[in-house]
């Protein structure tokens, strides 16, 4: 996957990120399953060809889990960010309630990530891991532990970055806008 980034007067091909993307689905029966390939080989070529910003991301689709295998957390029921706090009298814990929660996802995202620490990659080149849960109703939960990797999700600028490349990059896209997909991050009001 490659990411151009743009502004209203200018296309900054000299920005572009590309990524090594492995799918791992782990299974209740292999749940330790990894990638096929881990995505090294991969990713350590894009940033021999001088690719500006590299990263490599493992996702993790789990199968779901039954409800006895599910993991019971307490939730709050007090509103985010409402402003609404606690009613006089009540503690923070009189709003809890128990939850089932399936935490696979979770779970393979951080083994895959714990995984991708001992590889030793180049500091420049990220690296991140996430867990897909999807429901039958077709919503999906994205999870990560990246939190608790921060440092390795950042990636910086490729030492080996090529000039030729930008221009590659650029010329394909001029070539082939058809091809790419405009996604505008909008900035909050």
């Amino acid at each position: 996957m490659i990411i151009i980034p743009f502004s209203k007067s200018k296309i900054y091909f000299e920005r572009a990120s590309v990524y090594e993307i492995k799918i791992v689905r782990p299974t209740r029966k292999n749940p330790g399953r990894n990638a096929n390939s881990l995505g090294i080989t991969q990713v350590l070529g894009l940033a021999e060809d001088g690719f500006p910003l590299v990263g490599l991301i493992h996702v993790s689709i789990t199968e779901p889990l039954p409800e006895e295998e599910k993991v019971t957390i307490k939730f709050s029921t007090i509103k985010a960010n409402s402003g609404s706090g606690t009613e006089k009298g009540k503690s923070f814990e009189d709003y809890f309630i128990d939850v089932k929660m399936d935490q696979f996802a979770w779970w393979s995202s951080d083994n895959q990530i714990k995984r991708l620490r001992t590889l030793q990659l180049p500091d420049f080149i990220g690296v991140s891991s996430y867990g897909l849960k999807f429901y039958e109703n077709n919503d999906i939960t994205i999870c990560t532990s990246d939190v608790y990797h921060q440092k390795l999700a950042g990636c910086t600028f490729n030492p080996k970055r090529s000039q030729l490349t930008v221009l590659k990059i650029k010329n394909h896209f001029l070539r082939n806008k058809s091809m790419y997909k405009l996604i505008v991050n909008k900035i909050p009001s």
